[in-house]
């Protein structure tokens, strides 16, 4: 069985950019943001966010539930467990999405 997420449950979501090493960029696009609610509202405020960032840019997205972290946002929008990485890993599923106004988003 695959681990869901609640989407009737409030969130807090911490986004974060980086400077692109690509670019020579040195600061960060964007300023550290913090957002607290419901999925379909904290996915809105990602997709804000993401709005003129690459994929180098992206340094993190945390999602934690009553201060413990339970996940990750990638860049295209999939939410991870949260840890450290391994291959066999696989996103998280939004349990019951048909409720939420937005779609997670994939690029």
């Amino acid at each position: 069985m695959q681990a869901t997420l609640d989407p009737s449950l409030s969130y807090e979501l911490k986004l974060e950019s980086c400077p692109n090493p690509d670019f020579s960029e040195v600061e960060a696009p964007k300023p550290p943001l913090l957002a607290s609610g419901k999925l379909d509202y904290l996915i809105k405020q990602a997709k804000e966010y993401r709005q003129g960032l690459g994929g180098g840019n992206w340094k993190r997205a945390d999602l934690y539930l009553d201060g413990r972290h339970v996940a990750k946002m990638s860049y295209n929008g999939r939410f991870w467990p949260a840890g450290r990485w391994s291959r066999d890993m696989r996103p998280l599923v939004i349990a019951d999405s048909s409720s939420m106004s937005v779609e997670v988003w994939l690029v």
